[in-house]
């Protein structure tokens, strides 16, 4: 547009330098080629006929100017963004280098640098993000994992992982331990009702295969869903435990024990994944008793 104006401004001045102009040529010439080698399409004023106001120059100013002060904007937040993402490499780093200590600062540096991340407009989905947080995202303390801006983050992870194809899953680990096994005897061909996250159609699978089930009633969750919808399904005469995926659902949905003391449904809680070993660990540990009451019965 600016190329333009000037071009119509000498033009109404002298309008045979316009065709002799040959910067004004050169400059039209490479803004050409530079638009057609980034296949960007300039919509207004490259051709004779379509020539921009030069009296409109004020306004043209002014827009350039809004325009250079939003990409500083732009840069001095991709800067941030890039400090923060390199902190929570480097705590990530450092507890994956010592697995056994105790990383309960790290911890909660990583939370706090997500924490600004998501506060400076930075996408909980970002793929780098996600491919940082990948392999340690089972290991997050529970306390850390109420964190708002975590939690977004923790979410649009679980959504990839859900909608991942299924042969992109990394294979899972040995699964003929004797936790699954004393699992499988208490709930085999029985149903279990999972609340929480998106559902994983291959760990849905792998759960009742490993558990011997006979179904898995998974129920996905969104944030701020009301707990009354979970009812139901927690009260069907056929369902024998309630597993509630705490790490992808709302707070709120801690509530379901409610509905499962009244029907006499044990309830366990899952702080990690959806791995059949994690999963028989926790059951055996917060329910294995009442599971086995209910068997005499």
């Amino acid at each position: 547009e600016a190329q333009s104006a000037l071009r119509s401004a000498i033009e109404r001045i002298d309008p045979e330098h316009t065709i002799s102009d040959k910067d004004q040529v050169k400059y039209f010439q490479w803004l050409r080629g530079t638009a057609a080698s980034h296949q960007i399409f300039i919509e207004r004023y490259m051709r004779v006929d379509d020539k921009a106001d030069p009296t409109g120059w004020a306004s043209l100013q002014e827009r350039i100017t809004a325009l250079r002060e939003e990409m500083h904007s732009l840069k001095k937040r991709e800067k941030i963004h890039r400090n923060l993402l390199g902190r929570v490499k480097y705590h990530i780093n450092k507890i994956q280098k010592a697995p056994g200590d105790d990383h309960e600062d790290d911890w909660k540096k990583i939370v706090g640098a997500i924490d600004q991340l998501i506060g400076e407009a930075f996408p909980p989905s970002n793929n780098e993000l996600r491919e940082v947080l990948l392999p340690v995202i089972e290991e997050f303390p529970d306390k850390l994992v109420e964190n708002p801006s975590l939690r977004l983050v923790l979410r649009e992870i679980d959504r990839y992982l859900a909608s991942r194809p299924v042969a992109g899953e990394a294979p899972t680990e040995d699964l003929n331990t004797q936790e699954i096994e004393e699992v499988s005897a208490l709930l085999e061909g029985k149903q279990v009702v999972l609340i929480g996250g998106s559902k994983r159609q291959q760990a849905k699978e792998s759960l009742e295969k490993s558990f011997r089930l006979d179904e898995l009633n998974w129920l996905e969750t969104t944030e701020h869903q009301p707990i009354g919808l979970f009812e139901p399904h927690i009260g069907r005469p056929e369902v024998v435990l309630v597993l509630l995926a705490i790490r992808w659902s709302s707070h709120s949905f801690g509530e379901v024990r409610r509905f499962c003391e009244n029907y006499g449904k044990p309830l366990v809680r899952l702080p990690g994944g959806y791995n059949p070993n994690q999963v028989a660990s926790q059951i055996l540990a917060q329910a294995s008793r009442q599971l086995e009451e209910s068997e005499a019965s």
